[in-house]
């Protein structure tokens, strides 16, 4: 079987949610950082994130993530006024599972999910990708 392992540049999906992400991060003065294009190839995004958050810049980042019958985007974003927010992209009828925060929004047709990070910001890394550290209460 063959599974896609990244995205085309042309898929809008890709586009649709690093907009999305973009538009979350720029809230505020400051321009912010794309770890998904910005980091010398030896550097991963989830580092770039990571080094961002640590200086207080505003960044985004996104991750593709493959499965057998589907795909989705999850991306992370913080704004210069350090509110931070993870993004899903569930692309037809893929849903979204757990506990979702009542501040949570949804965007493009119910395709994007944002959620806020809780704050104090905690970023935890699984693999090459990084998440929101929540508390299940």
């Amino acid at each position: 079987m063959l599974v896609q392992r990244e995205p085309s540049r042309r898929d809008p999906s890709n586009r649709i949610v690093g907009e999305r992400l973009k538009t979350i991060a720029a809230r505020g003065s400051i321009e912010a950082l794309d770890c998904n294009s910005a980091t010398p190839k030896s550097d991963l995004p989830s580092e770039c994130a990571i080094r961002a958050l640590s200086n207080n810049r505003p960044f985004y980042v996104r991750f593709y993530l493959q499965y057998p019958d589907a795909f989705r985007f999850y991306g992370l974003a913080r704004d210069a006024d350090g509110n931070a927010y993870e993004a899903w992209f569930l692309r037809g009828n893929v849903t979204m599972t757990g506990n979702i925060p009542r501040e949570a929004q949804f965007f493009d047709e119910n395709q994007t999910i944002v959620m806020p990070c809780p704050k104090p910001i905690q970023l935890s890394k699984l693999g090459d990708i990084l998440t929101c550290a929540r508390v299940i209460e």
